[in-house]
């Protein structure tokens, strides 16, 4: 999941990187911030809030494995979901590099019992979320209605712990501008399977909330291609290494569309007292959370 802030006092634009169950934030923002505070929401494979939605929409493995990590005593039954609940997130976890398996093992070891149980059966008020999607939401300042915010919605129709159709049946009724999207043949973990495909939709979205230019190439592919000039070079010491990097991170600020129309230059160049454009921190958000992706995809 990414949120995109409209607000240019709180900088204009924040990525949050998140999917699946960490999507329950999202109603928080929208019963504790003003209604314009987010500009679009982009879900990957979303748990949309807490509550009994989530006895329809999650498969009976995910509710069984759930119900095990935040309830089981003994630590091999622990052990054992999370083994489960890792692998799962994935449509054929062998074909995932060890590497990225092993590392999101890992993150579940980090979270108790009892944060796995808050996480999956707090109290959760969906209202203020359904109002701002719905068009409903009014501005306390102005006391005009807020547009529906636009919502993303990408999803793995092999997903295990989600029911797809179900998920969609939840939303419909309260998300008035929802783009849908069904991914045959993939999983929960959509944008590590197909990240190319999501991370351009993404982007194209983004770019329709903020009525920016096209660019000419994917976002991923530029990743990768940069990527593999990185690595083809190895600095001979630490010195030189930082001077690659700093380098990287010059042309890391600037991202042309195809007429060159559209452009970020250093951050240094940018007045300290000045806030920056909604489209220039989208952008700069958005290399941000590609250069994520390469760090983390790009050795595949």
């Amino acid at each position: 999941m990414i949120v995109y802030s409209n607000r240019v006092s709180d900088a204009a634009c924040f990525p949050l990187l998140l999917f699946s169950s960490p999507a329950t934030v999202i109603p928080d923002i929208a019963s504790h911030l003003p209604p314009d505070t987010l500009a679009g929401i982009a879900y990957i494979a979303p748990c949309p809030f807490i509550g009994p939605v989530m006895l329809n929409m999650g498969t009976p493995f995910i509710l069984e494995l759930l119900t095990t990590l935040a309830s089981a005593d003994d630590a091999l039954t622990q052990e054992r979901a999370l083994d489960a609940f890792a692998d799962s997130c994935f449509r054929d976890p062998a074909s995932v590099d060890w590497r990225l398996r092993a590392f999101w093992r890992g993150m579940g070891a980090y979270v108790g019992r009892e944060q796995r149980r808050f996480v999956t059966t707090r109290a959760q008020d969906p209202a203020a979320l359904f109002a701002l999607a719905s068009g409903r939401a009014v501005d306390a300042a102005t006391q005009r209605p807020v547009p529906p915010v636009p919502v993303l919605l990408q999803i793995g129709r092999e997903d295990a712990h989600i029911f797809v159709d179900r998920l969609e049946a939840e939303m419909r009724p309260h998300f008035a501008d929802l783009e849908y999207v069904v991914l045959p043949g993939r999983g929960h973990s959509i944008h590590v399977e197909c990240e190319e495909e999501v991370m351009d939709r993404i982007l194209a979205f983004a770019r329709r909330v903020f009525a920016l230019p096209t660019p000419s190439t994917s976002i991923v592919s530029r990743t990768r291609i940069r990527n593999s000039k990185s690595n083809s070079a190895v600095p001979a010491d630490s010195s030189s290494l930082a001077s690659s990097s700093a380098s990287e991170d010059d042309d890391e600020e600037t991202i042309n569309d195809e007429s060159g129309k559209a452009e970020v230059g250093r951050a240094s160049s940018v007045s300290s007292s000045m806030v920056p454009s909604a489209p220039t921190a989208l952008i700069r958000a958005l290399t941000s959370l590609r250069n994520a992706f390469g760090a983390w995809l790009g050795y595949r």
